[in-house]
């Protein structure tokens, strides 16, 4: 077979997987999602990633720490570049969910 999912088992073709964002710092798991995977960068500004978290019920990251977004925004800095390394990079910040799955579909098919 050719193309990105090339080696991939047929049972695992077509599938998606979401990982957690810290998966770009470990090179030898992140080399393995990057070959045989086409990966997507969901790109968010921290403050929406922020409001994704309150969301969820999560207020871990900001409980009695003022500093929280300050080192959200270091940590998305410090990952960019291996974020960047995904084949494609969609700008995520206010937008639906269809519209970015339509977004990805579309550069998919192109």
């Amino acid at each position: 077979r050719a193309g990105w999912d090339a080696g991939m088992p047929d049972d695992a073709r077509g599938a998606v997987v979401a990982t957690g964002g810290s998966m770009v710092t470990d090179p030898e798991n992140w080399g393995l999602i990057k070959r045989p995977c086409f990966t997507v960068w969901l790109r968010a500004m921290p403050e929406e990633h922020m409001t994704r978290v309150q969301r969820q019920g999560d207020t871990r990251p900001m409980q009695g720490h003022p500093a929280a977004m300050a080192e959200l925004k270091a940590l998305l800095a410090r990952r960019e570049p291996l974020y960047g390394e995904s084949q494609l990079a969609v700008k995520t910040t206010g937008k639906a969910p269809g519209k970015v799955v339509n977004e990805i579909i579309g550069a998919m098919s192109a």
